[in-house]
């Protein structure tokens, strides 16, 4: 079983001294959150401080917003999460480190990426009128399709497929780092074996322009449906716009069910036409049939010494500048510094040893 601790451990320990780090910032159990960095319709992601003992580490905290602190599907949707992440063990998905509760507020911590999400990247671009290249945003794109891949294809303790369908795979949810890291977030709407909140008949779960046509009309999905959101993802990291645009949701789906999408701009885009063409069929069988086949195809463009995160970090830094990196910096809470040791862990619960069955142990002993 994966140890929920062991991504806690990727910082080399600093050498011992007598007193414990002081970082500023909002006291949250164990953690000093320094800044809001996002979120949705679900709840906050924050950039935060896990004080373990002598050495800070810097983690991603996603917590309810506080209206679904006592709402029980989203409390289901949060441990969902947590189980799912707790399974995932792959380079190109954010790693899975604790999940708790302080003072009654649920929170699942991950690892922290130092970067954007390609949303981010898409506006930066666009703002300034520039493209990315294709080649890049091919690398990029495949490099995420990886650890699509993996979570498809991972089995369970009995051996048996999870089932994980991630359902939301878009520009938000894949993080590029300043060292050129590309990484897969959010398994929040994800369908997986080990879900115990299941989705109300009628409703569809995810991005509408993202979306593939199975989804739009309710039908049983697979991992191709993340394949087909995978070619909505690489369309618009080169063109700047999604491949289905409209004035509102109805029009959008149509569009995803009937019509295909504009042509790329550029000659070197041309090569990639076929290869999202295939991803963005309508019909599911005339897809790649997994993500490491269109991963393949994408990476068979490139010419062999293609340095895919020297690019993409040279891209990022011309992007997001140092001024760009102060007013970030600036965002982050200010509160005295002080010694929270005792105070901080006073109604922290921790689900640490054991990640599925102690998960599944915590939700069950919430619902009593």
């Amino acid at each position: 079983m994966t140890s929920t601790r062991k991504a806690l451990e990727i910082t080399p320990k600093a050498p011992k001294c007598n007193a414990a780090p002081q970082v500023s910032g909002l006291n949250f159990g164990p953690y000093r959150v320094r800044a809001r960095r996002g979120g949705g319709g679900m709840g906050a992601i924050d950039e935060a401080i896990y004080l373990d003992g002598l050495r800070p580490i810097t983690v991603a905290l996603k917590r309810l917003l506080p209206r679904y602190n006592d709402d029980e599907q989203f409390i289901g949707m949060l441990t969902d999460e947590a189980r799912i992440l707790a399974e995932l063990d792959h380079p190109n998905i954010v790693r899975f480190l604790e999940f708790g509760e302080v003072e009654g507020q649920r929170f699942l911590a991950m690892e922290w990426v130092d970067g954007v999400d390609l949303w981010a990247l898409i506006r930066r671009l666009k703002a300034a009128r520039a493209r990315i290249a294709p080649r890049l945003a091919g690398w990029i794109v495949a490099e995420a399709l990886r650890g699509l891949h993996y979570a498809h294809e991972r089995r369970g303790a009995d051996g048996a497929p999870l089932g994980i369908i991630h359902r939301d795979f878009s520009a938000s949810n894949v993080l590029v780092g300043f060292n050129g890291a590309v990484k897969l977030i959010d398994f929040g709407i994800a369908k997986a074996r080990l879900n115990q909140t299941q989705t109300q008949l009628g409703i569809i779960k995810g991005k509408r322009g993202y979306m593939s046509p199975e989804q739009i009309l309710s039908m049983p999905l697979d991992r191709r449906a993340d394949i087909f959101a995978a070619g909505v993802l690489l369309y618009h990291l080169i063109q700047g716009t999604r491949p289905f645009e409209g004035a509102d949701d109805a029009e959008i789906q149509r569009r995803i069910l009937k019509e295909a999408p504009p042509p790329l701009d550029g000659d070197e885009a041309d090569e990639l036409a076929p290869l999202l063409a295939r991803a963005l069929a309508k019909v599911p069988a005339a897809r790649f049939p997994t993500a490491a086949a269109f991963a393949a195809a994408l990476d068979a463009l490139r010419p062999p010494d293609f340095d895919g995160p020297a690019a993409l970090a040279a891209l990022l830094d011309a992007r997001f500048d140092d001024a760009w990196r102060a007013a970030r910096r600036a965002e982050e809470i200010a509160a005295p510094r002080e010694d929270t040791s005792t105070a901080r862990r006073a109604a922290y619960t921790r689900i640490v040893t054991g990640a599925v069955a102690a998960l599944d142990a915590w939700l069950a002993d919430q619902r009593r």
